[in-house]
Order: C-alpha cells, then sequence, then structure tokens
C-alpha cells in the first residue's frame, strides 16, 4: 500500500514537472508580429487609392504618408487627411484605433499624376512587440 502511495505521488509529481515545462516553453515564445500592409489599387490619373490590410492584435495608430507631386491640389480625401504640406508634396493620415481587417484610403486630385511621381509609406508600432515598423507601399 506504502509503495502504491509512493507510485501515485512520483506519477502526479512527473505531470506537474511535464505541465510546468510545457507552459514555460509556451509561455517564452515570442509573439507573432502585428502586420499592416499596404499597396495601390490605383495610382494615375487623378485619383489616389490605397488599400491597408491590418492583422490583429491592430496597433493602436498608424500613420500613412503619401507622396504626390509638390503644389498639386487635393479635391477629396477619404478618410480626410490629418496634414498637407503641399510645397513638399506630402499627405498624412493619422488612422486611430484601426479595426483588424481592411481598409480603403482614396485620394482625389485636381490635375493628374502619373504612377511614377507618387509613393507612400505606413509606419506604426507593433501591438506585441513594440517595435516601430515602416513599409513602403507597393
Amino acid at each position: 500500500m506504502v509503495a502504491m502511495k509512493n507510485t501515485t505521488f512520483l506519477s502526479a509529481f512527473r505531470i506537474s514537472l511535464l505541465l510546468g515545462a510545457m507552459f514555460v516553453h509556451f509561455s517564452s515564445q515570442p509573439a507573432a508580429a502585428t502586420e499592416v500592409k499596404a499597396h495601390y489599387t490605383g495610382t494615375q490619373g487623378k485619383a489616389i487609392t490605397l488599400k491597408l490590410a491590418v492583422g490583429n492584435p491592430p496597433p493602436n495608430t498608424i500613420i500613412v504618408i503619401q507622396k504626390v507631386p509638390p503644389g498639386a491640389k487635393i479635391i477629396r480625401s477619404t478618410p480626410p487627411y490629418k496634414s498637407y504640406k503641399k510645397k513638399h508634396g506630402e499627405i498624412k493620415w493619422l488612422i486611430k484605433k484601426p479595426a483588424v481587417g481592411n481598409m480603403t484610403i482614396q485620394l482625389q486630385l485636381q490635375n493628374p499624376v502619373s504612377a511614377g511621381s507618387v509613393s507612400a509609406m505606413i509606419r506604426y508600432l507593433d501591438a506585441n512587440n513594440g517595435t516601430f515598423k515602416t513599409e513602403m507601399v507597393k
């Protein structure tokens, strides 16, 4: 009977050690990085359209910086832009608390632009590891 209690105790002890080791192993794995991807769906003529895909968990804020020819006149922006440095042709959006999934940024200019005269980047703080990320829009 004493031998059986010792065996049961040792089995329970071994299971506890195994579970503890598994907990330490899996809890020490780095979390997957938050991903925000962006690409153009249109960049010629008077309209510029970007599509953003926001991963889970989403960052707190996404900064989108769109370069257009200096002096370009903006007719409409959805969502509204935060700032426009007309002399430098730099338009900036601050997207606060973005939802997971897809979102679109649309910009309507007064005059047509060629695909080679625009560029954009996105910037955000990774929600999982705190790394500041900068990605070019393709």
